[in-house]
């Protein structure tokens, strides 16, 4: 029998910025997570729903948001 090569698993790292309108600045770093190809989707869709949610706990004073007054 011949082995089949497949995909176990998909490393995904989200990068974040913080965009004023005219320049983009690091945003909060966010670690790896493994994947399988299956749940890929899934992460996926709800991505935008968590980045949001993070980006309004910061705003709430969680961490500095750059750009923004003390």
């Amino acid at each position: 029998m011949t082995p089949r090569l497949r995909i176990q698993s998909v490393i995904v790292t989200p990068v974040l910025v913080w965009d004023d309108g005219e320049e983009l600045t690091p945003g909060p770093e966010l670690g790896q997570i493994s994947l399988t190809l299956s749940n890929l989707p899934m992460f996926a869709e709800g991505l935008p729903a968590e980045v949001a949610a993070l980006a309004a706990r910061l705003a709430e004073g969680a961490s500095p948001v750059p750009g923004q007054a003390d």
